[in-house]
């Protein structure tokens, strides 16, 4: 049985530094849109890039922004996800040193407007099995199978198992 459960902030930034894909999800014309970018986190910050002129790079500059970043394992039916949650803008020339060779695009072409999301809320959960405090143990089973209310009965009249 699977267990829902909130994670802190503290585990979210370090899950969110895990990755460098995840999707940013922003306004376009008054209509929620979700883009898929390559990023990097450097301190409170998440770094992307896109190309210039791009409906992208005009409905983030200077917005809040919503960035989802998830992991999903598809056999165990669990994973978490992490949303950071923060105020967008465009960085100028030069890049910050920190970011040096830590932002890789996949896409092909130019990505030349580099984007930088404050980290100002991040909220996450993760799916798996409960933690150990919180699973339930079924005491009238023993490792053969058998019940214990069996096994008393059968003491009681003197039947060995």
């Amino acid at each position: 049985m699977s267990h829902l459960t909130a994670l802190p902030a503290v585990e979210c930034r370090a899950l969110l530094g895990e990755r460098g894909t995840g999707r940013a999800a922003y306004a376009e014309h008054g209509v929620p849109a979700v883009a898929t970018l390559n990023y990097a986190v450097v301190g409170e910050h998440l770094y992307f890039r896109t190309r210039a002129g791009t409906v992208l790079a005009r409905a983030v500059d200077d917005a809040v922004v919503a960035f989802n970043v998830d992991h999903v394992d598809a056999d165990r039916r669990g994973g978490w996800s992490v949303t950071a949650t923060g105020r967008c803008r465009r960085v100028g020339h030069p890049e910050p040193a920190s970011l040096a060779g830590r932002l890789d695009t996949w896409a092909p072409g130019l990505r030349e407007e580099l984007f930088r999301l404050d980290l100002a809320r991040l909220t996450g959960r993760r799916l798996g099995p409960p933690p150990e405090r919180d699973r339930v143990v079924d005491l009238t089973q023993d490792v053969t199978g058998g019940r214990a209310q069996d096994r008393a009965h059968d003491a009681a009249r003197g039947v060995a198992r």
